[in-house]
C-alpha cells in the first residue's frame, strides 16, 4: 500500500475547490431552478392558484420559489458530492475516518 502524502491547505488548492463548486453549482443550479421553478413552479401555481385564492402570477411566484429553491438545494448537495469524488491534477479529496 502506498504511503499517504498530506498536502496544507494552501490558497491555490482552496482555490481549486472553490472554484469547482462556484461553477457547477451555478450551471446546475441555474438550469434545475429554471426548470423546476420556472416551468413546473410555474404550472402547479397557476393550477393551484383558484384553490389557494391567490392570482395566478402571485401563485406561480410562489410556487416558483419553492420549486427552484428545493432543487437548489438538492443540487447544491449533488455538487458537493461530484467535487468530492473529482480528481484534480495535483490532489484528490480524501476523507479520512477518525479512530
Amino acid at each position: 500500500m502506498e504511503e499517504i502524502k498530506f498536502l496544507k491547505p494552501t490558497w491555490a488548492i482552496t482555490l481549486k475547490v472553490w472554484w469547482s463548486l462556484v461553477w457547477r453549482s451555478c450551471l446546475y443550479g441555474g438550469l434545475a431552478g429554471g426548470i423546476f421553478g420556472g416551468l413546473f413552479g410555474g404550472i402547479a401555481g397557476g393550477m393551484l392558484a383558484p384553490v389557494l385564492g391567490l392570482d395566478v402570477r402571485k401563485s406561480a411566484e410562489i410556487f416558483g420559489q419553492i420549486f427552484g429553491g428545493l432543487a437548489g438545494l438538492l443540487i447544491g448537495i449533488w455538487v458537493i458530492k461530484i467535487v468530492l469524488s473529482k480528481e484534480y491534477k495535483d490532489f484528490k479529496i480524501a476523507l479520512i475516518a477518525k479512530e
